[in-house]
């Protein structure tokens, strides 16, 4: 792990600010934490945010845990929680450029990466994730990632859009 992150440091940073730290959560029980305040911000939102609620489908992910499934952190090992100073204005684009370094390094040590993305929009809205992980109240989560050791192996990118580029001619 700390061969990965150690790439994060060679990411580009606003006015090389850098300025990223890193908070490794492991354990089961940290983990089954995490996602109960996720499910518990969720369920806030569905009465507060309601269109946020249907679009990022809320009911959905609630339901799959209530029977156990984890469709919210997908039963990784380990999160890889970036904060930074509250007051770091080139914070945000810092910590996507480090966490993709992060990233692409990972295949190379045999590891697999995802984003936890709602579990990232939690840690941003509801203060109960921040407290848990116990980030200062100076500090703000800007990127989670999901790592560990892939169970299957692909052997191709996934589809995407043909690429949409055109060449300006004054």
């Amino acid at each position: 792990m700390l061969e990965l992150l150690n790439i994060a440091r060679f990411a580009p940073s606003g006015h090389n600010t850098q300025g990223i730290s890193y908070l490794i959560v492991e354990g089961s029980e940290n983990l089954t934490r995490l996602r109960e305040i996720v499910v518990e911000w969720m369920m806030g939102a569905m009465k507060s945010s309601p269109e946020l609620a249907a679009y990022l489908n809320f009911p959905a992910l609630i339901e799959a845990h209530g029977k156990g499934e984890d469709l919210i952190l997908r039963n990784a090992p380990l999160l890889i929680v970036a904060h930074a100073p509250k007051d770091l204005l080139p914070a945000q684009v810092s910590t996507v450029l480090s966490l993709e370094y992060v990233e692409l390094f990972a295949p190379a040590l045999g590891m697999g990466t995802c984003w936890a993305g709602i579990a990232q929009r939690c840690a941003q809205a509801f203060p109960a994730f921040s407290q848990f992980l116990k980030i200062p109240a100076h500090r703000n989560i800007m990127g989670i990632l999901m790592a560990g050791y892939p169970k299957y192996k692909y052997r191709r990118l996934p589809a995407r859009n043909p690429l949409d580029v055109a060449w300006f001619k004054n």
